[in-house]
C-alpha cells in the first residue's frame, strides 16, 4: 500500500505531537495522527485571503456577514467572524501588511504550508506574523519557542529589515471558553535552538512514517537547505 502524501503547517506538528512538542514519542504521536477527526475540519483560508483588509481597515458586522457566511454549518460561520473580528481589534487599521502568499516550503523533504501569515510595518518596526486561529489549541511557552525558531530558520534569516517573530494566538485558553487574542512579540533569541528543532521535526518525519504518511516532497537536489549552520 502507498504511504498517503500531505502537506502539513508547523502549528500540526504541535498539535499531533505527544506527550509535548518537547518530548516527542513517535509512536504515541503516529497514534494520534491516525486517530484525528477530519468532519469537524474548519479551514481558516478565507481568514488569510482577507488579512490585509483586515489589518489595514475598520471592518463592521455587513463585512462579516458578507464574507464569512459560506459555511453550512453555522458554528463554522461563527469562528471565522470571531477570528476576523478579534483580529481588526488588535491591528486597529495600523501600519501596513504583505501577505506572505500560499507557496508550499519544503522541509527536509516534507511540504510545509507557509508558517507566515505576512509581514506587517508598523511604527517604523518589522514583524513576521504567524497567527493561531484554530480555538482548541492554545499556545504554550515551548510551542512558541518552536514556532519562532520555524519561523527565523525559513524567513527571517534572509529578511534584510531584521523582523521580529509575532504571535497571535487566538485559541480558548479554557476548553470550554471563549476566545482570547494574546499576542508574543518575540526575538530568535528565545527560540529553542537550531539542534533542538532539527530534532523535533525528524522525530515527528518518523511519526508520520509510521502513520503511513509520505514524508517525500521532492528530490533531495531541489531541496531548499532550510537548516544552514552559521
Amino acid at each position: 500500500m502507498h504511504a498517503r502524501l500531505k502537506t502539513f503547517h508547523f502549528l500540526d506538528v504541535i498539535k499531533f505531537a505527544r506527550p509535548s512538542i518537547v518530548d516527542i514519542d513517535p509512536m504515541l504521536t503516529a497514534r494520534e495522527i491516525e486517530s484525528r477527526n477530519t468532519n469537524s475540519f474548519l479551514s481558516y483560508g478565507a481568514i488569510y485571503s482577507r488579512i490585509k483588509h483586515i489589518a489595514e481597515n475598520k471592518i463592521d458586522q455587513d463585512y462579516l456577514d458578507k464574507n464569512f457566511s459560506f459555511y453550512k454549518k453555522e458554528w463554522k460561520n461563527r469562528c471565522l467572524k470571531e477570528v476576523a473580528g478579534h483580529l481588526n481589534d488588535y491591528f486597529l487599521a495600523r501600519g501596513s501588511w504583505y501577505p506572505s502568499g500560499p507557496k508550499l516550503t519544503p522541509v527536509l523533504g516534507t511540504w510545509f504550508r507557509p508558517i507566515k501569515n505576512g509581514s506587517w510595518f508598523v511604527d517604523g518596526r518589522s514583524y513576521d506574523v504567524l497567527i493561531n486561529p484554530r480555538k482548541g489549541q492554545p499556545l504554550n511557552e515551548a510551542d512558541m519557542r518552536f514556532l519562532v525558531r520555524a519561523m527565523y530558520e525559513i524567513f527571517g534569516i534572509d529578511d534584510p529589515n531584521n523582523p521580529d517573530q509575532l504571535i497571535i494566538d487566538i485559541s480558548a485558553p479554557n476548553p470550554k471558553g471563549p476566545r482570547v487574542l494574546r499576542s508574543s512579540n518575540l526575538s530568535v533569541e528565545t527560540a529553542i535552538s537550531l539542534n533542538e528543532f532539527e530534532g523535533i521535526m525528524k522525530l515527528f518525519f518518523e511519526a508520520l512514517a509510521l502513520a503511513g504518511i509520505s514524508t517525500q516532497a521532492t528530490r533531495s537536489d531541489e531541496m531548499r537547505d532550510l537548516f544552514r549552520r552559521r
